[in-house]
């Protein structure tokens, strides 16, 4: 924190030799510190570059960091939706309040769970956990967005039905993929397909129980076909890393946030 208030000179006077000072102070794997320290000289021998903020985990080369440096920006993430749903929020009945409040805490439970359908290995393992965590986050503010703006889905029963089955097919294949990449030191488990899979069905019930009361015109097949179909996209994501060659996934980005619950 010194080294960051140093460098960018937030509430006191800018001390760049101060700054490399607490970097090497800090600690860190010595690729780290020596970037950050090349960094910050940077900052002294370039004006114009004292415009841009230094932060610490610019210069990170070490997964360990790279998972503290996603926990602390999780973190701000987390209180920047929390802001962003309660000004969402702050007129609606305090009957549809309470449900969301329901809803968001089953979302909040099953992007945790999302994080064992990672394949997730070597030191960056947790920092990409928290990535994958993060994006079902992100897709879950940006579908209340949409809703709320008058775009909401219209999906029939039949297609609720077709999503469900090829959810099953999904989940099946997921399951069994899982298992074959045991062998592979894979680090998606069976059961952990199985404890997310409990925990989205938790969360799309609560989703219709808010969904009933704040957007009473919208049929309940459809929001099941269109969380199913979400829920399609997220299975096939994960266990994909499973793949040695990539082949099933064509190198897609995984965690990439989608336009759905």
């Amino acid at each position: 924190m010194l080294t960051v208030l140093y460098a960018n000179g937030d509430g006191l006077e800018q001390n760049i030799p101060l700054a490399v000072r607490f970097a090497c102070e800090a600690g860190g794997a010595p690729a780290e510190i020596s970037g950050r320290v090349e960094h910050l000289e940077s900052l002294a021998k370039e004006p114009a570059a004292a415009n841009k903020k230094f932060g610490f985990c610019d210069d990170i080369t070490s997964g360990m960091m790279d998972a503290v440096c996603e926990g602390s920006a999780a973190e701000l993430a987390d209180q920047h939706r929390s802001d962003a749903f309660n000004s969402l929020s702050a007129n609606w009945p305090e009957p549809q309040r309470s449900a969301f409040a329901i809803l968001e805490q089953a979302q909040q439970a099953y992007a945790q769970s999302h994080g064992g359908e990672i394949d997730a290995q070597g030191t960056s393992r947790a920092a990409q956990l928290i990535r994958a965590q993060q994006s079902l986050r992100d897709s879950f503010l940006s579908a209340i967005k949409t809703f709320e703006n008058g775009s909401l889905p219209n999906h029939t029963f039949a297609e609720a039905k077709q999503e469900d089955a090829a959810l099953n097919e999904a989940y099946r294949k997921a399951i069994n993929d899982a298992e074959a990449a045991k062998s592979n030191y894979g680090s998606v488990k069976p059961e952990n397909i199985q404890a997310a899979e409990r925990a989205w069905l938790t969360y799309r019930d609560a989703w219709i129980s808010f969904a009933k009361l704040r957007y009473p015109t919208v049929s309940t097949d459809s929001w099941l076909a269109l969380l199913t179909k979400d829920r399609i996209a997220t299975l096939q994501g994960g266990p994909c890393e499973t793949d040695p060659d990539y082949s099933q996934c064509e190198r897609q980005d995984t965690h990439a946030p989608r336009p759905l619950p």
